[in-house]
């Protein structure tokens, strides 16, 4: 996606802003959701993507310890419950998800975003229940 509009010639600051501002734009140009029928642990290529889980039964998506799939600090996705199954966020061996409800998505089509702010430590936030 390319801006639509010149900001002039401007400063380096402003050539600055303006480069990081492109980049935020195409980030947010994502494909199709990665939708899962089983439980899921997440990849190292989920990074910025949505997990839809489209179970009829109760379900997990894992988050595991960046020993295993190394993550970088900032690294966040979307979690998605599309099926009627309640989706729960479960943490791998030394990970730590911490939220002001809990780490279950309330119900069908609930949304949440996990973002990793250090290393195997991530909060959840959304439409989250206990």
């Amino acid at each position: 996606m390319t801006l639509p509009y010149s900001f002039g010639t401007g400063t380096n600051l402003d050539k600055l802003f303006i480069s990081q501002l492109q980049a935020d734009l195409d980030a947010l140009v994502v494909g199709a959701p990665n939708t899962q029928i089983v439980n899921y642990i997440l990849a190292a290529t989920d990074g910025g993507q949505t997990i839809a889980m489209n179970l009829a039964g109760a379900n997990t998506l894992t988050v595991p310890p960046n020993v295993t799939i190394p993550m970088s600090v900032g690294s966040y996705f979307w979690a998605v419950q599309l099926g009627a199954g309640q989706t729960t966020l479960t943490q791998g061996i030394g990970v730590t998800i911490n939220s002001r409800i809990g780490l279950k998505l309330a119900g069908h089509y609930a949304v949440a975003r996990v973002y990793q702010y250090a290393a195997n430590l991530w909060v959840a936030s959304g439409d989250l229940t206990v």
